[in-house]
This record gives C-alpha cells, structure tokens and sequence, in this order.
C-alpha cells in the first residue's frame, strides 16, 4: 500500500472528530503499546485500591477468613472486568486445603482409681496437658510409679514400662527428662502442682489449654504419644494421702486411665489466577508468572486489625495497576499469568500449594516468575532485590531488572539476598524450577504491626516498582530469553 494512501486511511476515522478528540486519537496511533501501558499506572488508582484492601473493615485479610474471600472476589471481578480469561481450568480461584487441628475437649478424660473409688478428673479444670500430649491416644487402667523430684525423675532405676510416673512440680519436668522416661516405656507423667510462686496450675497452664482448644493449623501429631498432664490442686488431693513415706521407684495404690483425643477441619483457601494470553503462534505457550500475596495476619486479641497496608496491600495493589496496564498494553508475544497467592504469612502455602499442582493451559509452560512483596515504603528511589550476583541463583531475570531500574528513578537495586527464602518467588524456583527475582523495598518500623496503614504509603514509589515490572516484561518479548 502506498504511504500517501495509508495515512488517509488511518486519517478517515478522525474526520468528523473535534479537533480535540483529533489530536488525542493521533497521538494514541503514535504511542507504543509499552507507553500506554506506563501511562496507565497511576498512583491515585493504586491509592484507591490499598484504601479498600487495607481498610479496618477487611480485617486484616488474615488466612482463612470471611475479608479474605472479599478480597479474593475484588481482586476476581477486575481480572473478569479487563478481560483476563481465568487461570485454573475456568476458573479464576484456585482452591486447596490445609489441615488444622484442636483438642477435642469433650472426648478427653483422665480417671483416677484408688480402691474401689474412680475419680472422673476434667481436663481444663482438675488437669492441663503439654502442648506436647497433644495426641490420639487411650491408655486403659495402669499403675503409678512415684519418681520423686522432676529433675531427677529420669536418674530413678524403676521399671517404668506400661505404667505412668508420677513427679513433683517444684519445676516443670524438661524435654530431656520426659524423652528419657518415654523411652523407657512410660506411658505419661502426671505433675503434682508445687504451689512455690503462688499461682494455680490453672493460672499457670490455663492459657495453654485455651489455646490448645481453638483449630489452628499444623500436622496432626502421631497418635500414642505420651505426654506430661499437670495436675490441678482439686486432682493432687486424691493422691497427696497416698504419698506419705514412698521413695522415688515406689508404686503408688492407684492406678490411672486417660483418653485424649483430636478433633479436624481443614480449612478452605484459595488463590486468585488470572491469564493473559499471549499474541505469538510459538511464544505464547511460554508463561511468565507475575506473583503477589495478599493476605495479612488478621486481628490483634483487642480488637486492634493488622491492615497489611505494606505487607502486601502495596504488592497486591500494585498487581491490579499491571494488570490495567497490561490491558492497554494489550496482548504481549509471551502469556502473562497473575497469581495473587495466600497464606503467605502463614508459610507460604498459597504459592506451595499451587506450584505442587500447577495448572497451564495445555501445551503451555513456566518460563519465570517475578514476585512484589512490601513496594510501598522507604527511600522512593530504593529497591531491593534478590538473587544478587552475589547469590548462587543470580541469572538474567535479574540482569534485566538491573538494565531498567534507572529509567524508574532507582539508584541501585540493593541486596535482598537474606529474603530468599521468605516469600513465594521460592517455591517457584523449588518446585518449577524457573528463574525468579524478589522485588522488595523493606522492611520498617511499622512491619507486622498494627500501624501498616495506608496513610503511610509513597504511592509514586509502588508506580515506579509496577512500571518497573511492566519495562522488564516488554524486555522479555524477545525471541530468545535470557
């Protein structure tokens, strides 16, 4: 086609424009996709965005929670809204479980037998576990061996196998000697109460139990674990008669059964997958994955809310600026996968559980994956970033990071060398075995604290980090990566 013909045909759809609107046309025709896309990051959106994600009303995004779902639902409506197609088969959340755990109360019991009497004794209330009993187990009726002293209970020559021991509780029995014992075959250790700094066994371990109560989360314990029960003042006076005149390795006339049992509930997560889908036949099925996570802690026991406006309200909002940018960049050469991850706070779960069961659109692969976390504090013109040339995992992921820092006013990319393995960009070195970089601005004095607000943020500098990201994906646009 002629040049003279081609620029009237780009001109016919302005003619009946004001001049105005001519010239705004123009102009768009001739900037580039990768101007656009940094025009579209503004501060003011981003800023809206944290206000809403940060605000005392989601609670602290905390893992699992009602605000959490909220904000996974926010963050699912503006993928849906600029067009992008979702990430895990057709949808755009990717659940997964995480077991947790509680005492189960109710079915625990712990009976004392001396005579023909059988004294039923209440656990949170005549007895305390160890954060260590905790286990599945049922131990039917069996003598008591006295040991004397809980520091020295373990130097005591008694056939403890099959029976539980008895100790006092002039100090709490250490893990050494409870491993010693058990070892030997003792099926628990019950604690007298020692009374010497004048609080109850219910003052001292009452908190523990509370909490023992409550699901949280972690592996449920191998079953018939033993453990040491601390004995409340109320059980103590059934044996107290019966310890007159018995030395250490002396068996007690009672003999003891307990129960102790579990109860479960995994919880239900999930993470926020959405894709952009590559323009090239070939490149397209190489997939660069843009991570972000955005939970936080939840709720302090006054009532105070972790906002999480830093930590990583500032990354999660900064995902939505790229992801508004992208759409006005419109599709690149390579596909682009968001994932705004949770349970970070947790220990990185969320990027765990999805890169241990990865989903791609078939024929599709992981190429690399750039992770924010904590983008909105500090010095504007600071960043850091890991790996370094000084880490064993220093690769052209971050070379291009460091070709495009200055034209986003950073004067260096600082070390972040010691967060390596502290947010989600491991696990998807780990477990897909991709090149990766951190992007992080620090941490400060408000970290992990209930002053993580939104006032406090340099809205420019969470700009200049997504632009940032945005020049390094034009960058990766080319034939070969690397």
């Amino acid at each position: 086609m002629k040049p003279l013909l081609l620029l009237s045909l780009l001109w016919l759809p302005l003619a009946g424009l004001a001049p105005a609107q001519k010239q705004a046309q123009t102009d768009d025709l001739t900037r580039s996709n990768l101007e656009r896309a940094l025009e579209a990051v503004q501060p003011n959106n981003i800023k809206a965005d944290l206000y809403f994600l940060a605000d005392d009303a989601m609670a602290g995004r905390n893992s699992p929670s009602v605000e959490q779902r909220i904000a996974a639902r926010f963050l699912r409506s503006r993928l849906m809204r600029l067009g992008f197609e979702p990430g895990f088969h057709d949808a755009y959340l990717f659940p997964y479980e995480k077991a947790r755990y509680a005492l189960d109360a109710d079915a625990c019991q712990l009976t004392l037998t001396i005579g023909k009497t059988a004294f039923q004794l209440k656990i949170g209330q005549d007895y305390f576990l160890s954060p260590s009993a905790r286990s599945e187990r049922h131990s039917e009726q069996a003598p008591i061996l006295y040991l004397g002293d809980a520091r020295d209970a373990h130097k005591v020559e008694a056939p403890v196998e099959g029976a539980w021991v008895l100790v006092d509780g002039d100090r709490r029995p250490s893990r050494s000697t409870q491993s010693k014992l058990f070892e030997r075959g003792a099926l628990g250790m019950l604690v007298m109460p020692s009374g010497e700094d004048g609080k109850s066994v219910a003052d001292t371990y009452g908190r523990y139990f509370a909490n023992m109560t409550e699901l949280g989360f972690g592996e449920i314990p191998e079953a018939n674990q033993p453990g040491a029960l601390f004995l409340a003042e109320s059980a103590a006076e059934h044996l107290q008669p019966l310890l007159k005149g018995l030395k250490p390795g002396a068996k007690l006339a009672c003999t003891v059964s307990e129960t102790c049992s579990l109860r479960s509930d995994p919880a239900k997560l999930e993470n926020v997958i959405g894709i952009w889908p590559g323009s090239d036949p070939v490149l397209r099925n190489d997939v660069i994955i843009l991570s972000a996570h955005y939970d936080h802690v939840g709720v302090r026991d006054d009532g105070d809310v972790y906002n999480g406006a830093d930590d990583n309200g500032s990354g999660t909002s900064g995902m939505l600026a790229l992801c508004e940018a992208l759409a006005q960049y419109g599709p690149m050469r390579r596909t682009i996968m968001i994932q705004w991850v949770s349970a970070e706070e947790k220990g990185l779960w969320g990027s765990y559980a999805w890169t241990t069961h990865p989903w791609f659109p078939e024929g599709m692969k992981p190429v690399c994956n750039i992770n924010i976390d904590m983008i909105g504090r500090n010095a504007e013109d600071e960043l850091l970033i890991t790996p370094t040339k000084n880490h064993e995992e220093y690769s052209w992921l971050t070379q291009m990071a460091e070709k495009h820092r200055s034209e986003e006013g950073f004067k260096s990319l600082g070390s972040a060398d010691d967060y390596y393995w502290r947010s989600d960009h491991a696990n998807y070195r780990k477990n897909l075995n991709v090149p990766v970089i951190f992007l992080f601005a620090d941490i400060h004095e408000d970290y992990h604290k209930v002053t993580d607000t939104p006032d406090k943020i340099n809205y420019n500098k969470i700009t200049h980090v997504v632009r940032l990201v945005l020049r390094i994906l034009d960058d990766l646009q080319d034939d070969k990566l690397g």
